[in-house]
């Protein structure tokens, strides 16, 4: 592959096997929910963990396993709804008004697919996207030219009876989709969730659900199996999942038995282990999402910013410094390409320079990398619920 092209999830897989769970179908790893599909859970005191991309360098192509499936098959994911194709030149965005390719560079909108929510991968010259809405039996695959955004082919994914086909999270209910493609073929695996939504423990003589803890007005304790019901009440408890096969030649969904689990890929944890960090960097160390590149993040002191934190990107290779930055988060999944910096930010809240509390819904922007100067910036369609629970 020429120099400044990214590499592909398949491609990078080559190059580590690190340490993560498996991902699992009827049931899940207990912190799989900050890795599911690219949502992360908010962070300390409610606010998001952001999400970035950092482009800014020169990526060359690793080793490809004939036949391996991969997830976002020749792109690059970079969740919440963001690709990078393998040039590094387009982003597919999922932005509130359909899917949609910009070019990193100006931001300058390629084309818009409105029936298309958001990017799953790039395979066999196409670009692959959920759709936006549901059908009466599931959801919607669309085939889409990369370059035009026009409709090849599209596959009708069946869903059982009681599993409802969520875009957007509820409070009590929830739907994840992985795709992952190869030269075997292209996989769906889908995860739908609920949980009970429950509120703060019943007053003694008031409206009492079964199972939670009796707390009354002279403060008696509840008994230990009331207080684990109530630990496990926000839990996500009922899970339901399947995988199919999309046979675009038929344009049908095939079903998988649940043992096919296991030759899906293991997906690549960010956090490096010690042993692999770069250099005596003080603070930890992050992969990039291809595994080229490695951000150490470490907290500074600031008196003008409630938390600061100081990023230095490195090449993995070589090791050498290729720029430092400071934002108010620790750590966004990145990868590089060019001196551009594109940050993918779900909703959030911050203090502005006035002191008044701001909320900003999902967006990405991109920045130079020389300078940090904004070049553009877009919404993203949000899907997690960020509403109110009950108290």
């Amino acid at each position: 592959m020429p120099q400044g092209m990214l590499t592909s999830a398949r491609q990078r897989e080559q190059l580590d096997r690190p340490m993560t769970d498996k991902t699992a179908i009827a049931t899940e790893p207990r912190n799989a929910d900050a890795r599911e599909c690219g949502s992360w859970q908010r962070g300390w005191l409610g606010m998001p963990t952001v999400m970035a991309i950092i482009t800014a360098g020169t990526l060359l192509a690793g080793p490809t396993a004939a036949g391996e499936l991969t997830g976002a098959g020749d792109g690059v994911s970079l969740g919440s709804g963001v690709l990078v194709d393998p040039t590094g030149t387009i982003l597919y965005v999922a932005e509130p008004e359909g899917l949609t390719a910009r070019r990193l560079q100006d931001g300058e909108r390629v084309w818009r697919h409105e029936p298309s929510a958001r990017p799953l991968g790039l395979h066999a010259g196409s670009l692959v996207a959920l759709g936006q809405s549901a059908t009466e039996a599931g959801f919607e695959v669309h085939y889409l030219a990369p370059a035009t955004g026009a409709v090849q082919a599209s596959i009708e994914v069946p869903l059982p009876d009681g599993i409802n086909f969520l875009l957007q999270d509820r409070p009590d209910q929830r739907f994840r989709l992985r795709y992952y493609a190869g030269d075997e073929g292209e996989i769906l695996s889908w995860t739908h969730a609920r949980r009970p939504l429950r509120g703060a423990p019943a007053v003694s003589g008031l409206n009492r659900g079964r199972k939670m803890p009796r707390i009354s007005t002279e403060g008696s304790s509840p008994t230990e199996s009331e207080t684990e019901a109530e630990a496990e009440a926000g839990a996500w408890q009922q899970r339901v999942g399947g995988l199919v096969q999309l046979d675009r030649s038929s344009e049908q969904a095939l079903p998988l038995p649940s043992a096919f689990v296991d030759r899906l890929p293991v997906e690549l944890s960010p956090d490096l282990a010690p042993d692999e960090w770069l250099g005596e960097i003080q603070g930890r160390q992050f992969r990039s999402g291809d595994g080229r590149h490695v951000l150490a993040t470490r907290t500074v002191d600031d008196p003008t910013e409630w938390l600061r934190h100081e990023w230095i990107l490195l090449d993995r290779d070589s090791g050498s410094a290729l720029g430092s930055l400071q934002r108010f988060y620790s750590y966004a999944p990145f990868v590089v390409v060019e001196r551009q910096i594109a940050l993918l930010v779900p909703a959030h809240g911050q203090l502005d320079k006035s002191g008044q509390w701001v909320e900003s819904g999902p967006a990405l922007a991109v920045w130079r990398l020389d300078d940090d100067v904004l070049s553009w910036r877009t919404e993203l369609l949000e899907t997690a619920y960020l509403g109110e629970l009950p108290p």
